[in-house]
């Protein structure tokens, strides 16, 4: 009705000068009495209490009507006509009015919320006590709707439908004339923020005319919530600028309920500019706060370090001061400025910082039994925690903190996604084994425990090329771990699988075959390359290659001729694919070996030539250029056939290959990265030098690398070369009481070896026994009688 009534009333342009501000007639003549006596007017009688109460609600809205009332006074007043409600019942309507605008006034003036709150409440119980049709002047009772709607809006209202909220809005939008809006605007904005959708265009508005016409008795802490207020609606709006220019207006002297939010978002969108030294100084403002609870301190000191780590240039120590103090603690920002310090630390150049960041990923993660557990109000994106972990898992696996790799991996879980913790520790698990195989121990537990994570990772995977690839992994470390039978099981596991491409299934069946051939089923082993060689995969080459090896293995006769035809298959490819490089370099040494021990060196440099043009820094690269020295050298011999054209230039060409093997050799010592193979290329190389210097002619140079050579090899069969290559110098130089003394030294040195099991390892050549004692050790024959 009190919108009927509303819209019925005829529109006024101007105020009606006969209208007080909260004037209500029915007790016009009361207040006439009251003055007309107080100023002598009016005889003094016996008081009449009806007349009293007239006076005291007279008193209460003449207080209420001041621009700036004094709130103990209208306290008093609100006091005095509550306490005459029931004894006059006739004015009841009269004082329920008077006092539920005393009490919005009251609410309207109070700083503190809960005051506050408590006054508008009173309001609505005493605007609900009267009915528009009580007042006599229709204007009263639009006031009556204007002021209830202010009490019903500010009070809690959950079961408002959006009809209800929105007439309620439309009353506090339209203020009566001559009535201050008070905290009108204010209410009908967070009525317009409740609609669904929510009228933000209005709130801006309404919010924005509640600051602009405030008054001087408003609060300035119900201004400063207003202008917090407002900057939620630019921001909401899109407006970055308009939020940012209403929080800077709040100032140091706002409530507790407010600076701290205030500080708080404008550092928030400081930081989303990039403006992190302005973002800096607003946390730094708002940690200088005195009663500031200790979440806000918490989330304001992270965000600092945040601040500090994301500025140019980055202040990494500031930024760990301020994670330290917020990991101490437990919550959100806790576990957050955990995993930013255990990022900083792995940056770190020391291990031992680098090992830190487990127990603090550890801590982090408390709480969290899986990924579906992680908040996805988290500070940090669980994508990010995720990257922090593999780094982690990483950096201390190339420490060699192997225990420590492992339990990150195992903390790992609380945020891994499809079993990567156990990918993670399978990693970390096998590169232990291998630095405990480096080191003689016992690798084969952590190469089991790797195999183990593996296996149970294909078990679950849905995909066909993931299956086989943990399948093969863990075949692979099976294998290591002495447990071929298990390797066995997973590659067939990975066979098993239907429709894999060629370029999973053919390393497949490769690996296959050798756990085949380590376990003695050579002939499942033959078709398993087979099937690989059937692929389309570069491990095909890999297969055949393995098939022609195994066949020049054999040593018999006709098979080692077809793997030596097969091997020039892989060595004569005109196209080769990066993964089947490998493959094809040892092909071309292997098939150049091959022709050396038949003696047909002019192949052998055919094949080796090919070899160091496309491969110059490939993994056969330095036995390449001792063997192909070796075919120079021979070819150098006027014996040869084909004899070379241009000896002197053959022996030249061979001596720098054999210098640059040993440059090679020594170039990976002092990278500490050295080959299997290169304690056998110095020697070789060694005495190869030698052997040329013999061939060229140059018997001091032979002399005086010998002498080095020959203790540097002393008490092996290398020695014993070194003299017989040292005594034809002093041939050379016409030296016999030279080649008398060397002579008698390797006499000395057969006679300590000879016996020496392993001393000489060949059947033939200069690495048997046979050969020293018959060619250089025979017993005259006796002498003719």
């Amino acid at each position: 009705m009190a919108t009927d009534t509303a819209t019925a009333r005829p529109p006024r342009t101007r105020p009606d000068p006969t209208q007080r501000l909260w004037q209500v007639p029915l007790f016009a003549i009361g207040v006439a009495a009251f003055v007309g006596t107080y100023q002598g007017w009016l005889p003094v009688g016996p008081r009449d209490p009806a007349s009293g109460f007239r006076r005291d609600i007279a008193a209460l809205s003449e207080t209420t009507e001041k621009p700036i009332p004094d709130l103990n006074e209208l306290r008093t007043n609100l006091s005095r006509v509550a306490g005459g409600v029931e004894a006059f019942p006739e004015q009841a309507p009269v004082a329920q009015f008077a006092m539920g605008t005393g009490y919005v006034r009251l609410a309207e003036l109070t700083a503190d919320l809960a005051d506050a709150q408590n006054s508008w409440t009173l309001a609505k119980q005493h605007f609900a006590a009267v009915r528009p049709e009580q007042f006599p002047d229709p204007n009263d009772a639009v006031r009556l709707s204007f002021r209830s709607a202010k009490a019903r809006a500010a009070v809690p209202w959950p079961t408002a439908t959006t009809a209800e909220l929105d007439l309620t809005r439309r009353l506090l939008l339209n203020t009566p004339i001559g009535e201050p809006s008070g905290d009108g605007h204010r209410l009908a904005a967070e009525l317009g923020l409740r609609l669904v959708p929510p009228d933000l265009a209005q709130a801006k508005s309404s919010l924005t005319a509640y600051i602009a016409e405030a008054g001087l008795a408003t609060p300035p802490a119900s201004i400063s919530r207003a202008k917090l207020r407002l900057s939620e609606v630019h921001r909401k709006l899109g407006d970055i600028d308009g939020a940012k220019r209403w929080l800077a207006q709040i100032g140091p002297d706002a409530p507790v309920d407010v600076l701290p939010i205030a500080k708080a978002e404008l550092a928030r969108i400081r930081m989303a500019e990039g403006d992190y030294p302005g973002a800096r100084l607003e946390w730094e403002q708002l940690l200088a706060v005195a009663v500031l609870p200790s979440s806000q301190k918490l989330a304001a000191n992270y965000q600092l370090g945040m601040c500090l780590l994301s500025n140019k240039p980055s202040d990494a120590a500031g930024a760990s001061k301020r994670f330290e103090e917020v990991a101490r603690a437990e919550g959100p920002e806790a576990s957050a400025a955990a995993v930013r310090l255990a990022e900083l630390r792995l940056r770190s150049e020391e291990p031992a910082k680098r090992k830190e960041a487990a127990g603090l990923l550890a801590h982090a993660m408390k709480g969290i039994a899986g990924p579906g557990e992680y908040p996805k109000t988290a500070l940090i994106p669980v994508q990010d925690v995720q990257a922090v972990f593999e780094t982690a898992v990483q950096a201390l696996t190339t420490d060699g903190a192997y225990e420590t790799a492992v339990a990150v991996a195992e903390s790992y879980k609380s945020v891994a996604a499809a079993g990567r913790d156990k990918e993670k520790r399978a990693e970390a698990l096998a590169a232990w084994g291998t630095s405990l195989q480096k080191a003689q121990g016992d690798p084969a537990p952590k190469f089991a425990a790797a195999a183990d994570d593996y296996a149970s990772l294909a078990a679950i995977r849905t995909v066909d090329t993931d299956k086989a690839d943990l399948f093969r992994k863990a075949a692979g470390l099976y294998r290591q771990a002495g447990n071929p039978t298990a390797a066995l099981a997973n590659f067939q596991q990975a066979i098993k699988l239907p429709k894999l491409p060629d370029d999973v299934m053919g390393p497949v069946w490769v690996e296959y075959a050798e756990v085949l051939l380590a376990v003695n089923r050579p002939e499942d082993a033959l078709k398993a390359l087979q099937e690989a060689m059937t692929t389309t995969s570069p491990a095909s080459t890999a297969a055949r290659y393995r098939v022609a090896r195994g066949l020049i293995d054999s040593r018999v006769a006709a098979k080692v001729e077809f793997g030596v035809a097969l091997m020039d298959q892989i060595a004569t490819m005109e196209t080769v694919k990066p993964a089947e490089s490998e493959m094809h370099e040892r092909a071309l040494v292997d098939v150049a070996f091959a022709y050396i021990q038949k003696g047909n060196f002019a192949e052998a440099e055919a094949r080796l030539d090919k070899q160091l043009k496309l491969y110059a820094t490939g993994g056969e690269a330095s036995l390449g250029k001792l063997l192909l020295g070796v075919c120079l050298l021979q070819r150098a011999d006027p014996r040869s056939k084909p004899p070379a054209p241009n000896p002197t230039k053959n022996r030249e060409e061979a001596l720098r290959l054999f210098k640059l093997v040993l440059a090679d050799v020594e170039t990976r010592a002092k990278a500490e990265k050295p080959i299997e193979r290169d304690p056998w290329l110095r020697v070789q190389a060694n005495l190869r030098v030698l052997q040329t210097y013999q061939q060229m002619a140059r018997p001091y140079d032979i002399l005086k690398e010998g002498d080095v050579l020959r203790r540097e090899f002393a008490g092996t069969a290398d020695e014993l070369i070194v003299l017989s290559i040292m005594y034809h110098a002093y041939k050379l130089l016409d030296k016999p009481e030279g080649t008398f003394a060397i002579h008698g030294q390797m006499r000395e040195v057969f006679e300590k070896l000879k016996d020496r099991t392993g001393a000489f390892w060949a059947k033939s050549g200069e690495y048997s026994r046979d050969y020293w004692e018959k060619v250089w050790f025979a017993p005259e024959p006796p002498k003719k009688p």
